[in-house]
């Protein structure tokens, strides 16, 4: 499996998680990404979903190189390894 595809199937199983926790991405560029809510648009190696403050925001999973939980819930953070 590649890095995208087990980026892509992590948010997959988040989002759809129940109930839904928020959580945010460490990019490549070393930036952060909060995914306030499960309501994303997956397509061709990415995904795109409105924020609150930000009105549209698109990521492509290549660059997503963590993903952990905002808040103490009951997921462990996953490191994909991806350098900066």
């Amino acid at each position: 499996m590649t890095h995208v595809e087990r980026v892509e199937e992590y948010i997959i199983k988040l989002i759809h998680r129940e109930p839904f926790f928020p959580f945010v991405m460490d990019m490549a560029d070393g930036s952060t990404l909060e995914i306030p809510h499960g309501r994303l648009a997956i397509a061709g190696g990415g995904a795109v979903f409105l924020s609150p403050d930000d009105g549209f925001v698109d990521f492509q999973f290549k660059n997503v190189r963590r993903i952990a939980p905002i808040v103490p819930v009951p997921f462990v953070p996953i490191d994909f390894g991806v350098s900066r």
